[in-house]
């Protein structure tokens, strides 16, 4: 299924990519970000309620707020922006290719997020759903001193928390312009599903994809095409229709009488019937039907008394 996404982004490779790279182990963790520098978690392990997403691929500052980090990316890019080598050929280990892009300038591009997360539809980004074990799930959060420190999740208590984001990495199978303002064409091999609206727990930040141009892929929609259809359907109808009419009225123009002789006229009466149109009488010498049904021989055919 294709979808058409309107996007204005600015692209820029940043080196090719045409080997196999390793992010840190680090970098698969999910960290509470855009904590307002406020410390967003403990020793305790108590999270702060004033952290407002999920994301993976951060580090802790050694003031306690959270960044993305470039490390996590291959030549060590700015995160902020689109991240997108060319020429590429592989995602990075533990990513995998989730879609492909077509720009009309003629660019191919393969988005690639983490294995288990997805492209999100209305964000530069890659996303998953949380999944609480017994009502609860563990994440990161920053210290203080800047060291990374568990903390749990509890559904209850943090019900937003149910999405978490990454970075999307993109591989220019063909040229990349270095800045752009295109439609790309996206063939997801799973369409995610997310608000119109931004969502709790999303890093808007990374927003760079229009949240109201998702339209159907150009050509008829699926409305036209039912409405000509029927159309056509219809207009069949009327011609088998006329052609059943137009054949009955010839068929009975064409039907011969049940009896031509038939009129009238008392001279033109067929056999076996008197002139006064009743069965008595005689015609052609033949003995005819009398009104009781039953043939009676007429006195001159007898035969002379003795």
């Amino acid at each position: 299924m294709e979808t058409t996404i309107s996007f204005t982004p600015t692209w820029s490779a940043i080196a090719p990519l045409m080997t196999t790279w390793t992010p840190p182990s680090y970098c698969s963790r999910e960290i509470l970000v855009d904590c307002y520098g406020t410390t967003s978690g403990s020793a305790s392990e108590q999270v702060s309620s004033t952290c407002q997403y999920v994301e993976r691929d951060h580090t802790c500052g050694s003031d306690g707020v959270a960044t993305r980090a470039s490390e996590c990316f291959p030549y060590r890019p700015d995160p902020s922006t689109a991240i997108v080598y060319s020429p590429a050929l592989h995602c990075p280990t533990g990513w995998t290719t989730y879609a492909r892009t077509l720009d009309p300038a003629g660019s191919s591009t393969a988005i690639c997020c983490p294995s288990d997360y997805s492209a999100d539809s209305y964000y530069q980004s890659c996303s998953k759903e949380v999944s609480y074990t017994s009502r609860n799930t563990v994440a990161y959060s920053c210290a203080t001193d800047g060291s990374v420190v568990p903390s749990t999740l509890s559904y209850e208590d943090f019900p937003e928390y149910t999405i978490v984001w990454a970075q999307q990495i993109r591989l220019a199978l063909t040229s990349v312009p270095t800045s752009s303002s295109n439609t790309a064409r996206i063939t997801p091999a799973d369409e995610p599903t997310a608000s119109s609206t931004n969502p709790a727990g999303s890093p808007e930040g990374d927003s760079s994809i229009s949240t109201n141009s998702y339209r159907p892929k150009s050509g008829l929609s699926t409305g036209a095409i039912v409405g000509i259809v029927a159309g056509v359907l219809a207009l069949l109808a009327l011609v088998g229709a006329g052609l059943f009419l137009w054949r009955r009225k010839q068929q009975r123009e064409a039907a011969p009488l049940l009896n031509p002789r038939w009129n009238d006229d008392s001279g033109s009466l067929p056999e076996f019937v008197g002139g006064n149109g009743t069965g008595n009488g005689i015609v052609n010498g033949q003995a005819q039907m009398s009104q009781t049904g039953l043939f009676q021989p007429q006195p001159e055919l007898r035969g002379p008394r003795r």
